[in-house]
């Protein structure tokens, strides 16, 4: 347990790492995942957990089924570094030298340190612009695809640090992706998002970019593909072609979700939180999930939902106030995926009506602290599947089902 502990607190690290260089536009490339035993068509990959606790109510077990469809099928030892990759019949995909073709190509993969399964599929890629942010002189590449778990172990939810490294080979050096020295807008108006934002629910499929900036000072012409651990010497390696225009994903798959099945429904929810890095317990409660509206000055499309409630914090372990920090991370579930907080959403109304932003509860024990959390749904979506208290790295979540959304402000009481 204390092991997993250290991990989830090491994820915890990098993950504030990589949100703060997605915010900050820095012109540092963020660091891919660690990955592991890769056939041709069967990864694995590892890295630690996250570290936060939700108690009180438990999470059911996911459920689904343990198996993953390919094209092609090769045995794999598990989730070992040190498993030596088998040529697919016919050969090819073993060395960069001899590359599969990309566009198309299907896989599956295992997490090293972890129950996660995943099916995976590569759509393409297209050369793109370098980002207006970026200064330096280069050409910019995507790959595009779609990935699905297919087993989950004992999460409900992947974490995005499980998904498969994607890299390239150039000149014998591997080249990692990047973050944000491309424009990507384009790509993610076609639909697809950035792979280390994949929070989804077994059986949910995740549409994914990976970006390669490469600077005009060496090779700009794009090399071989690898999916898993190049070190390992178990990667798949890809031809690095190339296709002309972006490709419209399929309409996205959503999972079966059983395992909210039985979940306690809004409004009026009430859990206990403790966050035992942070220091921190509060005693908490939904009160309602409503449409608010999305503030004017931004051109964004899509419906602003935002969960209200209240936390008061309980014990603390040191200090005399808690810190934003400290308090149990509020998420949304729609059509199996996790939903990003509401950039663009409008918060006036909210505020007017005695709720403050959760990460701005700076309180004493004791303290009732009224906040909203909210969230950007994307077009066409209709329902939500629930409301989660607690992080995709937790040992526990909460779950809580949300039969309707309201269109007035309840008061904070």
């Amino acid at each position: 347990m204390k092991s997993r502990q250290i991990h989830r607190s090491l994820l915890a690290i990098v993950t504030l790492m990589l949100v703060a260089a997605s915010c900050g536009g820095s012109d540092d490339p963020v660091a891919t995942a660690t990955g592991g035993d890769v056939t041709e068509t069967t990864l694995s990959s590892g890295a630690p957990e996250g570290d936060a606790t939700a108690t009180t109510a438990a999470a059911a077990d996911s459920g689904g089924s343990d198996t993953t469809a390919a094209d092609t099928t090769q045995d794999t030892a598990g989730g070992d570094d040190s498993t030596a990759t088998t040529a697919a019949a016919g050969g090819g995909g073993a060395s960069p030298d001899d590359p599969l073709p990309l566009t198309g190509a299907t896989f599956t993969y295992d997490e090293t340190f972890g129950d996660a399964q995943f099916a995976g599929v590569i759509d393409g890629m297209i050369e793109g612009q370098p980002s207006e942010f970026n200064d330096v002189a280069g050409r910019c590449f995507f790959v595009v695809g779609r990935l699905t778990p297919t087993q989950l172990g004992e999460e409900d939810i992947s974490n995005s640090f499980s998904a498969p490294t994607i890299a390239m080979v150039l000149d014998g050096r591997v080249v990692d992706s990047t973050f944000g020295e491309c424009e990507d807008q384009g790509i993610i108006d076609a639909g697809y998002s950035w792979i280390f934002n994949m929070s989804v629910t077994e059986g949910t499929s995740f549409d994914f970019y990976d970006e390669f900036f490469l600077p005009d000072t060496g090779t700009t012409e794009p090399g071989p593909i690898a999916v898993g651990d190049t070190s390992g010497g178990s990667a798949i390696y890809y031809q690095p072609d190339l296709i002309g225009s972006i490709p419209t994903p399929p309409a996205p798959i959503a999972g079966p979700n059983t395992f909210l099945d039985g979940a306690p429904a809004l409004p009026g929810s009430r859990f206990t939180y403790t966050d035992e890095f942070a220091g921190a317990t509060w005693d908490g409660e939904l009160i309602a999930v409503v449409e608010t509206e999305i503030a004017t000055f931004f051109d964004i499309q899509g419906t602003c939902l935002t969960v209200v409630g209240a936390i008061t914090p309980t014990e603390l372990t040191e200090g005399v106030t808690t810190t934003g920090f400290d308090t149990p991370s509020v998420d949304m579930i729609v059509n199996g995926r996790q939903i990003g907080s509401g950039f663009g959403c409008d918060e006036d109304a909210l505020e007017a009506a005695g709720y403050e932003w959760i990460l701005n509860a700076e309180v004493t024990v004791g303290t009732r602290f009224p906040f909203y959390q909210q969230f950007l749904v994307p077009e066409g979506t209709t329902a939500v599947d629930a409301v989660m208290v607690g992080s995709v790295f937790d040992d526990q979540i909460l779950y809580y089902s949300v039969p309707n959304i309201g269109s007035e402000i309840p008061a904070p009481g």
